[in-house]
């Protein structure tokens, strides 16, 4: 917590004594705590918390897919209920979120107070640096591409929600899930309207969001349900819907790089005849790098 001016005249009152009691917390180191979102997942923001609902594959058409929090091995204090290991990176555990409603507390302490960064983007590609990807408009924007005043997500077609009230919500650069380079930092993809609801949209596309928590508490406590994962600060969880690993992820229509999932955010939203979505030409000769049709957590 930040000293003011009114922390200072309250320490004056308080003597030395009650600087060594009361005061120490204010010295604590910050320990972040790093949540990054990736694959079938919509954001939705409510005034200061935002709800990220995992999307059931099963009522959207898509193929398998597995909700769960990774944790690194090292980073995990205690638990309760089921995990197991992480097919995607073998340092880390995963815990299953299907069917469970997900909070965090960080030890932050007072009311909802979750900010962003929303700046505006062109249609252009940005600088293949995360500091240039930072705004969370690079997810799928489906007001503007379908034309919508708001949207309203069908609960019946979520099969989790992760509430966060604290932090800072940004965008990244897309990377694979090793790491390596990705072909979203290489494409831009256009939004086609079906009909005259919505303009012609083009952007770049990120595969995944960050909610960066500062905190000077020495762990963190995400509830799933009725279970708790606690974690030792700093870490990075992922909060993460992706198919399972290794099982082959083509595009529909055969093509090298596309986003067939925006489909199951039309489905999610209850919009019929959305637009549909393409890369813009040409295409960078470059193995997919968007698993391969994995662009935005929605927006």
């Amino acid at each position: 917590m930040a000293l003011d001016r009114r922390d200072f005249v309250r320490l004056g009152a308080m003597g030395t004594v009650g600087v060594a009691a009361a005061g120490c917390d204010w010295f604590a180191p910050v320990r972040p705590l790093r949540i990054v979102i990736r694959g079938l997942c919509f954001v939705e923001r409510h005034g200061t918390s935002i709800d990220v609902h995992l999307i059931d594959h099963t009522k959207v058409g898509m193929m398998v897919h597995e909700p769960v929090l990774s944790v690194k091995a090292s980073d995990k204090q205690s638990h309760t209920g089921p995990s197991s290991p992480d097919d995607w990176d073998p340092s880390r555990l995963v815990f299953p979120l299907a069917n469970k409603k997900v909070t965090l507390d960080a030890g932050v302490g007072g009311g909802p107070n979750l900010g962003e960064d929303d700046s505006a983007i062109n249609d252009q590609l940005p600088p293949d640096d995360d500091d240039h990807w930072k705004s969370i408009r690079f997810g799928a924007r489906l007001k503007e591409i379908c034309g919508l005043s708001t949207v309203t997500v069908d609960p019946n077609k979520v099969t989790s929600v992760a509430t966060l009230e604290h932090g800072h919500l940004r965008a990244l650069r897309p990377l694979q899930m090793d790491g390596s380079a990705s072909l979203g930092t290489k494409v831009r993809w256009q939004f086609t309207p079906s009909g005259a609801s919505a303009p012609t949209l083009t952007q770049a596309m990120t595969n995944s969001l960050l909610c960066k928590v500062d905190t000077k508490s020495a762990t963190a406590t995400f509830k799933i349900g009725s279970d708790t994962v606690v974690v030792k600060l700093p870490a990075e969880v992922w909060l993460r819907n992706l198919p399972v690993h290794g099982v082959p992820n083509t595009c529909s229509d055969g093509s090298s790089a596309c986003a067939d999932h925006i489909a199951a955010y039309y489905s999610l939203i209850g919009v019929t005849n959305g637009p549909t979505v393409k890369p813009v030409q040409p295409i960078p000769p470059m193995s997919p790098g968007i698993e391969p049709s994995y662009c935005p957590p929605g927006i």
